[in-house]
């Protein structure tokens, strides 16, 4: 099942078979073998997020608590973020070496890769207590599949996710304001979170028009991919830092942060010019727009009026 909406019409129902097909796909993953446990590991963390996302888009109600749902699928990511970070820095640490390899070469470039490899390798195998958490995890999964309630609103189509659309929209603007007044690292990462929840939020809507959300898809996913680059560097930094008597020279170390900067700096211009133009619009008229291509999608979707086919009069005068 594909991470969007099917049709126009019956979006609770959906939402709902979304969210049952993402929890069985999380378990699939955290089952993988353990040659396979470190991309296991970061496709059900994804899952979590897409779950989250979706999530969102709707409020609470006596029978469906979708803010306690995000709450227990943040945590569960948590839990599983200390292994998929440290993978995360060893890849970080090849893309820095793709594009700026003189800083890396270097003595102390290749005791930090060393390292990253070795704490990767401890999180990953440290048996006992991942297979503890991943089958604390699967179970709870299995529960919540199993006791999932319905969505039980009066509201369907779009109306159902509108104001959840438009509110994670404008957190992600307001996020990139907060990111252009004061560019801390902290403000970056945020806004990467709000920046994926439009991008997951733009992927389940794509039947509404796909040739154009599926550019912005597109669009959305390599802001993300910016923004996430910046934020495992970050990481890189901080690790860097924490080893530092672990890597010899100063000097070389000092490289090594230079490169850091320089990637960092190139990231985020890159990802504030993306963003400016993806966010440009007033969140209230881009969900207006958004709505306007939703109620086109079901008036497409409708089933057609059975037409009687035409047979002239014999009566009738020929003209």
């Amino acid at each position: 099942m594909a991470f969007a909406f099917p049709a126009p019409r019956h979006t609770p129902r959906a939402l709902r078979n979304i969210l049952l097909e993402r929890m069985e796909k999380a378990i699939t993953h955290l089952s993988a073998p353990i040659a396979d446990r470190a991309e296991g590991i970061h496709e059900a963390r994804k899952r979590f997020k897409e779950i989250r996302a979706v999530l969102r888009l709707v409020s609470d109600t006596e029978t469906f608590p979708a803010g306690a749902m995000r709450q227990w699928f943040r945590d569960a990511g948590r839990e599983l973020s200390g292994t998929r970070d440290a993978q995360a820095l060893v890849e970080c640490w090849d893309k820095l070496d793709a594009v700026d390899p003189k800083a890396l070469q270097t003595r102390a470039g290749q005791a930090l890769h060393r390292a990253l490899i070795d704490n990767a390798h401890d999180h990953l195998h440290d048996a006992d207590a991942l297979d503890s958490i991943v089958r604390r995890l699967c179970a709870a999964l299995n529960q919540h599949m199993t006791h999932l309630p319905e969505i039980d609103v009066p509201e369907t189509g779009f109306d159902l996710i509108c104001s959840g659309f438009e509110r994670t929209y404008r957190a992600g603007r307001r996020q990139l304001d907060a990111v252009q007044n004061a560019p801390t690292a902290e403000h970056f990462h945020d806004w990467r979170k709000r920046v994926k929840d439009h991008w997951y939020h733009t992927r389940l809507i794509a039947g509404a028009w796909p040739v154009y959300l599926e550019q912005r898809q597109s669009l959305l996913k390599t802001l993300s991919d910016l923004l996430g680059d910046d934020h495992d560097l970050m990481l890189l930094r901080s690790q860097m830092l924490a080893w530092s008597d672990r890597l010899g020279s100063d000097a070389q170390q000092q490289r090594l942060l230079g490169a850091i900067g320089r990637r960092q700096a190139q990231l985020r211009q890159e990802a504030l010019s993306l963003g400016r133009r993806i966010y440009a619009e007033r969140p209230r008229s881009f969900t207006r727009r958004i709505t306007d291509y939703w109620r086109l999608w079901e008036e497409e979707d409708a089933p057609r009026e059975r037409r009687l086919p035409f047979h002239p009069d014999p009566a009738a005068p020929l003209s």
